[in-house]
């Protein structure tokens, strides 16, 4: 259903009804992501699963390999790094912009901390044993997010998953199960550093400027407190004041609303790894229909688990009931607002179905 024409936008908000941005100028809102690239011009993407939408590309490694990532920063004016959530790294990629000298004097920004439109940077992540899957288990979530201004950039859209795999274990780990990444999600639009373009973009007139962003100049040098370190943090501060009404916040699952992303797709009988995280502002309830799940592989079967602002969970599903089902967040009024998602379990030949989707390889040629 188109959304303009859809009760449930309506009632989550998002036709913004009462004369906000949806109804003055459009339902269109500018986001920023992380993308990946196979070549050096940065101009042939990566593959992307259908249903990765607004999740930066899945970074994948073993036990005791070390991640490294060439950033190219394409905004067009605002600053962004690479901050790992669980990952060992030195302090020149921590990728998180403070006042963190330890040698007294003016904090100083390295390229890692805030790398500017049209910078690049390099990040090297380790995998050592303490980030390892669980005992019994072959493989984990981490995740990955912008620092420089943490609330604007994840509100902008700036996050994405790392998965760890036991050394040795990846290949077969991933011929051998269906995995979705799945980003409990909830963007503010009015906290992002997109909200002054957005606001242009709909041709609203009264907004109000944000007074926290202004940047004095000394000598030619933008500064605040006289000193240019925080020069990307205001850069990435919100640059206009939008309303509730004026505003939504998205309550999404991988950046989409009302079930309107591709359906998560898997064959009866299939051993199933669900990688969760959740982002923004809100804790959030795991809860699928038709089939349980454990987490980390272990007992008990659950129905629900919930999820605090930061936390990632692995959840081994083992897909017995065909059918289209849902999979949600169970917090009442975060569904009403459309955080919900398809997945389609196919039925297999042995009970007279036929499953579209490639067989798995339970285990790879020469493996014991």
């Amino acid at each position: 259903m188109p959304i303009g024409q859809s009760p449930r936008a309506a009632a989550g908000g998002y036709l913004n009804i009462s004369g906000s941005i949806g109804q003055d100028g459009g339902l269109t809102w500018q986001k920023a992501a992380y993308r990946g690239y196979t070549d050096a011009t940065f101009t042939q993407k990566t593959e992307q699963d259908q249903g990765a939408g607004l999740n930066g590309p899945t970074l994948r490694a073993e036990v005791n390999d070390m991640i490294q990532i060439l950033f190219v920063n394409n905004l067009s004016k605002n600053y962004a790094s690479m901050h790992s959530m669980g990952l060992y790294y030195g302090k020149q990629y921590e990728g998180s912009l403070y006042p963190n000298t330890t040698t007294g004097g003016s904090p100083q920004v390295q390229e890692q901390d805030a790398v500017p439109p049209g910078g690049c940077a390099v990040y090297k992540w380790i995998v050592a044993s303490s980030q390892a899957p669980a005992k019994g288990q072959d493989s984990r979530l981490w995740s990955y997010h912008s620092y420089v201004n943490m609330a604007a950039d994840i509100a902008a859209g700036l996050t994405g998953p790392t998965i760890v795999y036991t050394q040795g274990k990846m290949a077969e780990v991933m011929a051998g199960n269906r995995e979705f990444i799945l980003n409990y999600g909830t963007y503010d639009e009015r906290v992002s550093w997109l909200v002054g373009k957005n606001a242009a973009n709909a041709g609203l007139t009264n907004v109000s400027s944000f007074g926290g962003n202004s940047v004095g100049l000394v000598g030619g040098m933008p500064h605040i407190g006289n000193e240019s370190f925080w020069v990307p943090s205001l850069t990435n501060n919100p640059d206009a004041q939008l309303s509730t009404q004026q505003a939504p916040i998205f309550y999404t699952l991988n950046g989409y609303v009302l079930a309107n992303g591709y359906p998560f797709e898997m064959c009866r009988n299939d051993p199933v790894i669900w990688y969760v995280m959740t982002y923004g502002n809100y804790a959030h309830t795991f809860h699928m229909h038709g089939n349980n799940f454990q987490v980390n592989g272990m007992d008990p079967w659950q129905a629900a688990l919930n999820l605090n602002v930061g936390e990632m969970f692995t959840l081994n599903m083992a897909a017995q009931l065909p059918g289209i089902w849902q999979v949600i967040c169970h917090v009442a009024m975060h569904l009403v607002f459309g955080m919900e998602q398809n997945y389609q379990v196919y039925e297999i030949e042995e009970y007279g179905g036929s499953c579209p989707l490639p067989p798995l390889t339970q285990k790879l040629a020469g493996s014991a």
